[in-house]
């Protein structure tokens, strides 16, 4: 993947419109962002400046689920794309 390709999905993901989970809290969303061939699934909750967690590999976004709420709570926006082949 091209770095100019990175970018548009960094944009996506800061830009997405949120579809709530009904199973998670309501402050919590989840969504599949799609960019040409690619499609990332990720867990969105907060609001205010944005910071986004990468799991590392063999790691599920949801392994964070106390960090980002954590995080969420002290006025700040959280992404955690889910890792490809993960879930």
């Amino acid at each position: 993947m091209r770095i100019s390709s990175l970018a548009a999905i960094a944009l996506a993901l800061t830009t997405m419109t949120p579809i709530t989970d009904a199973s998670a809290d309501h402050k919590r969303t989840r969504e599949l962002v799609h960019y040409a061939d690619v499609t990332i699934d990720v867990i969105t909750e907060g609001s205010g400046p944005l910071i986004i967690l990468l799991p590392s590999r063999g790691r599920d976004s949801e392994d964070y689920d106390e960090v980002a709420q954590g995080i969420a709570e002290h006025g700040f926006r959280v992404l955690r794309p889910q890792p490809r082949g993960i879930g």
